[in-house]
């Protein structure tokens, strides 16, 4: 998967962003960068999602994705903020990299930069919203629906 547009270096890790229009479905794609043994390797993928979101653990390791319950979990951008500020280095592990787990636990991400990423994931949540406007043969009062 190619890499977010917006980046923000986190420290052993690098977190970015970019908003996916697909066919089918839209949303804020976060993803979680390292070097891992000299290359560049995607640890975590987040697709908030407006129809499936899900997440992946490893993604160019064994690739587990799992899908996001909106009824239980929320906004699927909120719940991925959530577990960026408290679970990251579990689902780094989770993810097969113990060794950047460590990493980020001595050097944990500050409160401030991911507020920043936050504020920049709503942002992109509104600005980059793909709808469909129909036109009808005969308009009421100018109504788009």
């Amino acid at each position: 998967m190619d890499k977010g547009t917006f980046s923000y270096n986190a420290g052993a890790v690098e977190i970015t962003l970019e908003y996916r229009a697909l066919m089918a479905d839209q949303g804020v794609c976060a993803q979680v960068f390292a070097n891992v043994d000299g290359k560049e390797t995607e640890i975590l993928r987040f697709d908030c999602f407006d129809q499936a979101p899900h997440y992946h653990y490893g993604p160019e390791n064994h690739n587990v994705r799992l899908f996001l319950d909106k009824t239980t979990c929320g906004n699927p951008f909120r719940w991925t903020m959530d577990n960026l500020r408290t679970n990251l280095s579990t689902m780094i592990k989770h993810s097969g990299y113990e060794g950047l787990a460590a990493a980020v636990d001595a050097q944990p991400i500050s409160s401030a930069l991911l507020d920043q990423i936050e504020a920049k994931g709503r942002e992109l949540a509104v600005s980059e919203r793909r709808t469909v406007a129909h036109k009808f043969e005969r308009m009421l009062d100018q109504d788009l629906y």
